[in-house]
């Protein structure tokens, strides 16, 4: 089960599973690394979600009640900061999240099960 899957700064390719987070270039696998490593404490078990908000190109990874902004060009964490007394006061309960860019046609992109 893939927890969140993000393209960074570089076009290297970061799968967050679980508490392990892989990065690759291209289709290689380049390095692992575990969430503490980003200085998410060692009881988060995953990441939620993460996106980057196109008016400001600032990075976010969203844990329960809590986000932290992500420096995707030194792979580097801010915060965490809580959802409900900051920005994000709307955002919740949320397992996924994505940005579309100049595509045409989207069919059966959600389903529920």
């Amino acid at each position: 089960h893939v927890d969140a899957v993000f393209q960074i700064a570089n076009k290297k390719v970061l799968f967050f599973i679980n508490q392990d987070v892989y990065i690759f270039d291209d289709n290689r696998l380049e390095k692992s690394y575990k969430l503490k490593y980003f200085g998410i404490d060692s009881s988060v078990l995953n990441i939620d979600f993460i996106f980057k908000k196109s008016d400001n190109n600032q990075v976010y990874i969203f844990i329960g009640k809590y986000y932290y902004e992500f420096d995707d060009h030194k792979l580097n964490l801010i915060g965490p900061r809580h959802i409900i007394i900051e920005s994000f006061k709307d955002v919740y309960d949320m397992e996924t999240a994505f940005t579309f860019l100049k595509i045409k046609a989207i069919t059966n992109l959600i389903t529920t099960t």
